[in-house]
């Protein structure tokens, strides 16, 4: 919870800076016209880094700046959000050699490391193609009705923050979108080597805050401003997320949710090996 407050925040930061809507603004230029090069490119990035390093806490930041990408287009949130869900169901379910997933059950199923990884290859670009195939329909669906979106009566935090113009992505610009990658590559560095989850990934987040705000020239009291404003933004989110969260720990807790997994692997008992 604390973790999509934090990165609300500090892209709050960022976006006082005109990072975001420069981005948004190079972006549109050069994909505006073809959004479906842009969506195939996104959920190929995606499904390739959870399918090889096993990243997904770490799209959080980006479901802020694809909504806005995605409102500017003139497409509804949920394109965003399917862009970043099909990439990270695809890469996880397609594994290639993901090593929160793929090894580890190797590894306890007794079979040698990487085996099948071929075959998992192979298969990873058919079902790239068939997430964005999904993504893309739904997109041009809404793009013909607006009344079939999914998005209908739905607040969007982003909803009145859209731009109508958008400034030259400059020098400071491009030295936060390096900083930005910067701290992603310490983040997939922190948590395929030294394990770290949420609570560090939150710290690397603020101390890219403090970057930012330095970069983009903030004062501390405009920067502190923003941070709140962008965790007020995802308050609504943050606590669907403990609810979901508490949820889970009932049914973990209460020895249901074994039950039902239990249940549910039964016919595969019948099922020779």
């Amino acid at each position: 919870i604390f973790f999509v407050l934090i990165v609300g925040g500090v892209l709050a930061i960022a976006r006082a800076t005109g990072t975001v809507d420069a981005l948004i603004g190079r972006l549109l230029e050069r994909h505006g016209k073809k959004p479906q090069r842009l969506i195939f490119m996104v959920v190929f990035c995606f499904a390739l880094a959870s399918s090889s390093i096993g990243t997904a806490g770490e799209y959080i930041p980006f479901v802020i700046i694809l909504v806005a990408l995605c409102k500017a287009m003139r497409l509804d949130a949920m394109t965003a959000v399917g862009m970043i869900v099909a990439g990270y169901g695809i890469g996880y379910g397609v594994s290639a050699f993901n090593p929160f997933t793929v090894l580890i059950a190797q590894q306890i199923a007794g079979i040698p490391v990487y085996s099948g990884l071929w075959l998992r290859l192979a298969i990873f670009i058919p079902f790239v193609l068939i997430g964005f195939h999904h993504v893309w329909q739904y997109t041009k669906k809404v793009a013909n009705d607006p009344s079939k979106s999914m998005m209908i009566g739905v607040p969007c935090p982003l909803e009145n923050q859209t731009a109508t113009s958008y400034p030259a992505l400059a020098l400071r610009h491009k030295l936060i979108l390096g900083s930005f990658i910067i701290t992603l590559a310490i983040a997939v560095w922190g948590i395929a080597t030294k394990g770290w989850y949420l609570y560090e990934l939150g710290g690397v987040f603020i101390a890219w805050g403090v970057v930012v705000a330095i970069l983009g020239k903030l004062s501390a009291d405009e920067a502190a401003n923003k941070f709140i404003e962008g965790v007020s933004d995802l308050v609504t989110t943050a606590v669907l997320i403990g609810v979901a969260r508490g949820i889970a720990l009932i049914l973990e807790d209460g020895q249901i949710l074994h039950s039902l997994v239990h249940g549910m692997s039964l016919p595969l008992s019948y099922v020779s090996a």
